[in-house]
């Protein structure tokens, strides 16, 4: 409270009657004033907290449950290797992942759609990051640091020649073609000729070829 100036007071003058009726008003309504003010404030605070908080998790339009890396490969080999339509892969993945429940579906379990496998296609085009000589950068923890690079920008890429054996899984992941139960015995033969190829080459998995994805419940 800002208390007024010395000088603006009348101290050698006694308060009449009216004066102290008059300052009673003023604190009366002050009081309530204050109280008002602390009440409204309050209230709005809790309006803020409320409105702040996160909504109540009815809706079931989607899920937080990871994707595991068989499910993210799974959708990268029929998109990159088969070239199929975003459509086309829903069902099979259905199939070959019976658990995962999908939007249309009433039960219980993480929900996958044709834009979720979509979404979840584009957030996994990571590709090692290479300076401009293409060596391969490493991060903090001597792992090869990731950069994600969107579908369109791969063919004008200053690296495509690099970046070329990271889009098919075939190529990027053929430890891992040879061991899927849902791959083509065709993609299998030619995973184990590119193992072998790179075996005499003293070359083993490519660097920075296994997403790093959280683990699955």
């Amino acid at each position: 409270m800002v208390l007024p100036s010395l000088g603006s007071l009348n101290l050698l003058t006694t308060p009449g009657p009216a004066l102290h009726c008059s300052q009673r008003f003023r604190e009366h309504q002050r009081f309530h004033h204050d109280q008002y003010k602390r009440q409204s404030s309050s209230s709005s605070c809790s309006s803020i907290s409320r409105s702040s908080r996160s909504p109540s998790p009815t809706s079931t339009s989607h899920s937080n449950v990871p994707y595991s890396l068989e499910q993210v490969h799974f959708i990268q080999y029929h998109r990159e290797d088969k070239q199929m339509q975003w459509q086309a892969i829903v069902e099979p993945f259905k199939r070959q992942f019976p658990r995962v429940v999908f939007q249309e579906s009433q039960s219980s379990g993480p929900k996958r759609n044709k834009g979720a496998l979509e979404c979840r296609y584009y957030r996994a085009q990571l590709y090692p990051k290479l300076d401009d000589e293409g060596n391969f950068i490493l991060d903090q923890n001597g792992e090869e640091e990731m950069v994600n690079i969107r579908v369109r920008d791969r063919r004008n890429h200053h690296h495509k020649s690099v970046l070329e054996n990271y889009i098919k899984l075939v190529t990027r992941c053929p430890e891992r073609v040879v061991t899927y139960s849902w791959t083509d015995e065709e993609d299998k033969e030619k995973a184990r000729r590119i193992i072998a190829a790179r075996a005499t080459q003293g070359i083993g998995p490519l660097p920075g070829a296994e997403l790093r994805v959280r683990p699955t419940l």
